[in-house]
């Protein structure tokens, strides 16, 4: 089903206006998200990052690095006692300095959010129809013979079967697999231009983990939507994205096309996490790679490398102060490392780098 939703056309102008890149969808400007009423950790720190309209981003990292906090922070899901600073636009409008009825209305309608387990998200008690219903006649504003119509054309087309069946089921009486496509109709509902999917395959097993992504693919290429696809998996987001973006305690540390950020990672967390992936070569005998050590403690966080005490390559200079931004061979690829991987031994300072490793 494609977006039927009209937009009007933006006026024809000088030859100079008609040059200028396209509004992007999702703008993230310096953010910082802190946790916790008293000795507050800063779980995001300083991100920055855009998106295109019919984007595919990749965020990885390892489990803590602040990816669900950031998708959260975006999505103004945050708990009472969090606070943020910094820009977050969807598609122009600022959404941690809008009201909160204006971010309210742009959920569903702008961006919407598929949660890393269905079986939490979805309420055990409440039928998946009336689930599925409430939020469209409160979001969109149409009448509940027309939400559950809706409700049964969703549910088909991310593939559940007897859908109008399904209405009346409980989501324990679903599986895994049919759990999330419910969270993924549920998210679609509102048509939206940018979905941010969180660890969509958590829990499943390999076969209904490609389902779900090849739905989830297939949904962003008939909609021309966004996505934001969330996971500790590179596996997952390899052939599936346009971009990849890698999260280190809390800081973007490198960002450029898949293929490669793949081929030719520079930052040495980024090219870790590589050499920590099982593939084919490693099914043949090959070792893999361990990261040594763990996560540093966010309440002890410094404004040098996070990554410094698990690098081999660390030097002195890396932890003494914040680390800019450099441009690999192409001016999107760009990565947060004094030592990087690869060609040279030190990057050039990206004109956009801010001294704090954040993509512009």
């Amino acid at each position: 089903m494609t977006k039927t939703s009209a937009r009007p056309s933006a006026p024809l102008t000088t030859a100079a206006h008609a040059a200028d890149p396209p509004r992007p969808l999702l703008e993230v400007r310096d953010l910082r998200t802190w946790l916790g009423a008293e000795d507050p950790v800063r779980a995001v720190d300083g991100v920055s990052l855009r998106m295109a309209r019919g984007e595919a981003l990749g965020l990885v990292g390892e489990s803590g690095s602040g990816k669900s906090i950031l998708a959260r922070s975006i999505m103004g899901l945050l708990p009472e006692s969090a606070a943020t600073s910094g820009q977050v636009l969807l598609d122009g409008v600022d959404v941690l300095g809008s009201a909160p009825a204006r971010r309210a209305a742009l959920w569903g309608r702008t961006v919407a959010m598929v949660f890393q387990d269905a079986g939490r998200a979805l309420n055990p008690v409440v039928r998946i129809g009336r689930q599925m219903c409430e939020g469209m006649t409160r979001h969109l504003g149409i009448s509940s013979a027309d939400a559950r119509r809706r409700a049964v054309e969703l549910l088909g087309e991310v593939g559940v079967p007897e859908p109008a069946a399904r209405l009346s089921s409980y989501p324990h009486e679903l599986s895994g697999g049919q759990r999330q496509r419910v969270m993924i109709a549920m998210a679609l509902a509102g048509e939206p231009d940018l979905l941010i999917a969180d660890e969509p395959t958590t829990a499943l097993d390999v076969t209904v983990q490609r389902q779900i992504l090849d739905l989830l693919g297939r949904v962003r290429a008939d909609r021309d939507m966004g996505l934001l696809l969330i996971t500790h998996d590179l596996a997952l987001v390899a052939g599936r994205t346009d971009r990849t973006a890698v999260m280190y305690a809390g800081r973007l540390v490198e960002i450029g096309p898949t293929p490669v950020v793949f081929a030719a990672p520079r930052h040495r967390y980024a090219s870790a996490l590589l050499e920590s992936t099982p593939s084919l070569s490693t099914a043949r005998g090959s070792t893999l790679r361990a990261i040594p050590g763990g996560l540093p403690d966010p309440r002890r966080a410094t404004d040098g490398c996070r990554f410094a005490p698990r690098c081999e390559a660390a030097a002195p200079e890396c932890v003494a102060r914040p680390v800019p931004f450099a441009m690999a061979d192409r001016a999107d690829h760009r990565f947060a490392c004094l030592r990087p991987v690869g060609p040279g031994t030190r990057g050039r300072v990206c004109p956009e780098g801010d001294g704090r490793g954040r993509d512009r």
